[in-house]
């Protein structure tokens, strides 16, 4: 399948395809993420996902375009009224921090925006979009509007971790350096650039070094044929129990049996 910006999220290209942000959602719950794939409702937290389109759209001067086009984005009522609400107006808090960082917005300069990659991992076709890459070095640059970067309690670590880890943007990294690979025979560096959503937003520049993108693209190899075989239907996917999805489909079917004081 041949893949382009216009087909990039496409149902077909996402069921033909594997993707970062798909190998992160069958980890965290196999069955939400077929769901998900086969079109059933699965709670989504589109605020976020939205203001990191919006946080692009700042970067590259066009807030206002995106503004026309999503205007939920304007309050309607009460004293805000016909302004941007306040979560959105962070967002541009964030981008002017980002914007002020010289080194930053000399990589936005000289970098592609938006490259698509793709390539197989494990024998499973993967796909990636690169929100930066220098062409001539072949480096990735990831833009991140960040909550903030406070580490984060995960639950499979029994311990608060850092925030690229906890969302998995570690394995983003090693699936784009995989694919450039693999497209190119060669791939440089893989960064996160970052600005914070806080009342005075904080920024952040990191890369991962080798040891952390092996390490991350061998769970991958792991882990991406299952996942894989549950898109096909040729294995039955797990449930997590603890996700929204698996609350609102959940079945009971007889009592469980408390054996000893907690």
């Amino acid at each position: 399948m041949i893949l382009t910006h216009d087909n990039y999220f496409s149902r077909a290209a996402m069921g033909f395809y594997m993707s970062t942000s798909q190998f992160k959602a069958f980890e965290k719950c196999e069955s939400a993420a077929l769901a998900e794939l086969r079109g059933e409702p699965v709670e989504k937290d589109k605020p976020a996902y939205k203001e990191g389109r919006f946080f692009e759209a700042c970067l590259y001067g066009e807030e206002h375009l995106f503004i026309s086009q999503n205007p939920d984005m304007v309050s309607s009522r009460g004293t805000s009224k016909d302004d941007l609400k306040a979560n959105y107006q962070k967002v541009i808090a964030s981008a002017n921090a980002f914007k002020r960082q010289p080194m930053f917005m000399e990589i936005l300069s000289r970098c592609r925006p938006q490259a698509i990659v793709r390539g197989e991992i494990a024998g499973v076709p993967f796909k990636g979009c690169i929100d930066l890459l220098d062409t001539s070095t072949l480096e990735g640059y990831d833009t991140k509007c960040m909550r903030g970067f406070d580490k984060i309690y995960s639950e499979t670590e029994f311990a608060r971790i850092s925030w690229y880890f906890a969302y998995g943007y570690h394995y983003q990294a090693a699936i784009y350096a995989e694919l450039l690979r693999q497209e190119h025979g060669r791939a440089g560096q893989q960064h996160i650039i970052a600005a914070t959503k806080e009342d005075v937003p904080d920024v952040a520049a990191i890369y991962f070094g080798d040891d952390i993108l092996e390490n991350a693209l061998d769970i991958i190899k792991e882990y991406a044929p299952r996942y894989d075989r549950i898109k096909k239907g040729i294995e039955e996917p797990e449930r997590c129990d603890k996700c929204d999805y698996c609350k609102q489909t959940k079945v009971i079917t007889g009592f469980d049996v408390v054996l000893e004081f907690e």
